[in-house]
């Protein structure tokens, strides 16, 4: 216990946590966010469960906040982490996390805000403020993927592979939960703009489905560790049949309150449509969205059942930040049946509803249970697979540079806080050698044997170079794979 409370108040531990910071740990704020939703959209509403919702909203903007200080403070210490993260497949697919948690925070203020103006105009610069983010990691991610990043194999595809671009239909479905109180020319725009990110974020999502199911047809289900990112199709599904329900349903009360007239527009020749007219396209409208997203429920439900007989199969064996990948999904799943069992008053639909609400909500308990005892209270879930190496590799022209008189400069930050962490690494010897104190062991180090005792210690003798160097081998074997035992394995 006096151990855990070290670590915890320690400023040096803090420190190397922020180190370790990957952008998977935001996937903890995606399926905060999502709880949000689906209390406020739960199908038997309560004010206690708005009341609930709120405070998961507050939760959910600190743990943001928090976690953005986190990922800033990192870069800004080691640079070169940043383009590391860009060129690593295990990594660079969690940036599509940023821009979904960011998406949430925004629902939620439209959800408890939505009657006054100035919240609205805040949300709708927000949500400008979100379409660029998902357009800067959707379309840059795939771009460094195609050209900077080494050749993927059929064997590594998982449910990752779907966070590229979930961002997109997320940010379709924060605009169909603005729409209803904006005015005319926002709404349109918003209108427009979410059906455009809908579109492109599902056919984008469909594509890459249909390589996942050949995948898992030629291969076996994913690793243990891994088992969960089977759950992860339900994501874009769920929030995709959520956004076309709302962009349906509000375009039908648009045509029907307004004096609407499709058409070439006055001197056309054409005459204004009759009142029975557009009553018939918007009910059309309305029930084309429920249509298309009942379609879109029932492809999630296909992978809800394969991913819970994946699960039965390989039971994963020790608790890991991919265990996030239950919430969201399933969350999304949920909230767009409770939509569907609203418009279509149905009560079967709404006490399945119900069932994966509290689903969600147990899964977000064990979650949270786990995630703040294993990674804020003992931070063995702080892990980034080749560190060392890869800081190695940054500092190594610079120290190059340093032994030639004519480049002689001052030492950077980058450098210093390397050396800090490795002075605080180091355990000393009566004979004045050292050996390196790792605390936590990655899958390479399990799965391939590597040169760790079973207390997690590098083996005696071996100096800080071979750890750097191993660090680095570690970080190419990784690199691509995802397989990791310490960030979100999915």
């Amino acid at each position: 216990m006096a151990r855990a409370w070290t670590t915890w108040f320690t400023g040096w531990h803090w420190r190397e946590r922020i180190l370790h910071f990957t952008p998977s740990w935001f996937t903890v704020t995606m399926g905060t966010g999502m709880v949000i939703q689906v209390l406020v959209n739960f199908p038997y509403p309560a004010q206690w469960l708005r009341d609930l919702a709120y405070v998961f909203w507050i939760l959910n903007i600190c743990l943001f906040s928090l976690f953005s200080a986190f990922l800033v403070t990192r870069f800004v210490w080691f640079p070169v982490l940043l383009l590391n993260t860009l060129d690593d497949f295990s990594q660079s697919n969690f940036l599509g996390a940023i821009p979904v948690g960011f998406h949430t925070i925004v629902v939620g203020l439209v959800a408890f805000y939505g009657q006054r103006e100035a919240a609205v105009r805040v949300a709708y610069a927000l949500y400008w403020v979100s379409v660029a983010m998902t357009l800067a990691v959707s379309l840059g991610s795939v771009s460094i993927t195609f050209t900077k990043q080494r050749p993927h194999h059929l064997e590594s595809v998982t449910g990752v592979w779907l966070l590229s671009f979930v961002p997109m239909v997320v940010t379709s479905a924060t605009g169909a939960s603005l729409l209803p109180y904006l005015k005319y020319p926002e709404n349109t725009t918003v209108l427009i703009t979410s059906f455009l990110m809908w579109s492109l974020g599902q056919s984008c999502c469909l594509m890459v489905l249909t390589i996942y199911f050949w995948r898992l047809m030629a291969y076996d289900v994913p690793a243990r560790d891994a088992i969960v990112s089977c759950f992860i199709p339900l994501g874009p599904l769920g929030q995709g049949s959520y956004a076309i329900q709302g962009q349906a349903k509000f375009l039908s009360t648009y045509i029907r309150d307004t004096a609407f007239q499709p058409g070439p527009g006055p001197g056309s020749g054409s005459g204004p449509l009759s009142t029975e007219t557009k009553l018939a396209v918007a009910e059309v409208i309305n029930w084309l969205g429920i249509v298309v997203g009942l379609f879109l429920i029932g492809h999630a439900t296909f992978w809800l059942v394969e991913a819970a007989s994946c699960l039965i199969v390989r039971i994963p064996k020790a608790f890991n930040i991919g265990f996030w990948s239950f919430t969201f999904p399933l969350g999304a799943y949920a909230n767009a049946v409770s939509v569907l069992a609203r418009e279509l008053r149905n009560d079967g639909l709404r006490g399945w509803a119900a069932t994966c609400t509290v689903a969600v909500m147990l899964l977000w308990v064990f979650c949270a249970v786990g995630t703040v005892h294993k990674g804020f209270w003992k931070g063995e879930l702080f892990y980034a697979p080749g560190l060392e190496g890869w800081i190695a590799e940054g500092q190594k022209g610079e120290k190059r540079n340093d032994d030639r008189p004519q480049f002689k400069r001052k030492q950077s930050k980058a450098q210093r806080h390397l050396d800090d962490y490795w002075a605080a690494s180091r355990a000393g010897r009566d004979d004045g050698t050292y050996r390196i104190t790792q605390h936590r062991r990655g899958a390479a180090d399990e799965e391939g044997g590597g040169r760790r005792q079973p207390n997690g210690l590098l083996e005696d003798g071996m100096t800080a170079a071979e750890a750097v160097g191993g660090g680095r081998e570690a970080g190419k074997a990784h690199r691509g794979e995802g397989l990791n035992t310490g960030q979100a394995n999915f």
